[in-house]
């Protein structure tokens, strides 16, 4: 029952923003309803939970680490103020990895 109302609500989004002549976010919806499809049948609160139960699960692993960067690529913007220019990057790297 979920999945269809879920669907529903999709399929008129993705309409409404058809005609609203956005094809750039559009697009960006369309791939994000494609990728999030297989857990539409879940309430955000379940969700949630299966996230604090593998976190739990792990936790009480000892032989493992666990690295995570999350970045929202639709408003990444690479050459941010507080970043370096690609350039500037390269050549400080360079100049780390000679030891000067």
């Amino acid at each position: 029952m979920r999945r269809a109302q879920v669907d529903s609500f999709r399929k008129a989004e993705l309409l409404r923003l058809q005609r609203a002549n956005n094809p750039k976010h559009y697009r960006q919806t369309k791939k994000n309803y494609r990728q999030t499809e297989s857990y539409i049948h879940l309430t955000l609160e379940e969700r949630r939970q299966f996230v604090v139960e593998v976190a739990q699960c792990m936790a009480g692993w000892e032989f493992a680490r666990l690295f995570a960067e999350c970045i929202d690529k639709v408003h990444f913007n690479q050459l941010s103020p507080t970043r370096p220019s690609p350039s500037k990057r390269s050549n400080n790297w360079f100049l780390a990895s000679k030891g000067t």
